[in-house]
């Protein structure tokens, strides 16, 4: 009868344990879903940015996957939220690059981003050593084309422009 129980209170917490499991593997993906990425690759800076249609207007395409790559890290992902926009959060200084794979409507983008090392300087001379960099990464995206078309660009979905 003590071994039964015992067996018993063992398969209970085991359930809990993986009820609490999948309750959190299913709020990190909501909080990728909401466009930004925590996980990073172990710095203080910030990459983000917005997606805009061929118009200028912002897309309102939710979950548009957006992978950032790093020759010496890898790839990170995140999906854009309502609004276009998406951020890569706790990265180290270095080249990137932002791709999107935005639909069956749009060419795949795949934008340059540059977090120079802590001390060093850009455009805008010197920065702090000390001071977490943000980067802003706009995204126009741009019609595809037919299979050898070579006319001018023009709205293939009014509703998507």
């Amino acid at each position: 009868m003590l071994c039964r129980k015992r067996r018993n209170a063992a398969l209970f917490l085991f359930c809990v344990l993986c009820a609490v499991l999948l309750s959190a593997a299913q709020v990190s993906n909501v909080s990728a879903q909401g466009g930004v990425n925590y996980s990073g690759n172990g710095g203080r800076h910030t990459i983000q940015g917005s997606i805009f249609f061929p118009s200028g207007r912002r897309t309102d395409m939710t979950g548009l996957k957006i992978k950032l790559e790093n020759w010496n890290s890898g790839e990170l992902i995140t999906f854009a939220d309502a609004n276009g926009k998406f951020t890569f959060k706790n990265l180290t200084a270095g080249s990137y690059y932002v791709l999107i794979e935005a639909s069956d409507y749009y060419e795949r983008m795949r934008e340059p981003a540059y977090i120079d090392a802590p001390g060093g300087s850009n455009s805008r001379g010197s920065i702090a050593s000390n001071t977490p960099r943000i980067m802003n990464v706009p995204i126009y995206l741009q019609p595809k084309r037919a299979n050898g078309e070579n006319s001018e660009t023009g709205i293939v979905n009014a509703k998507l422009a």
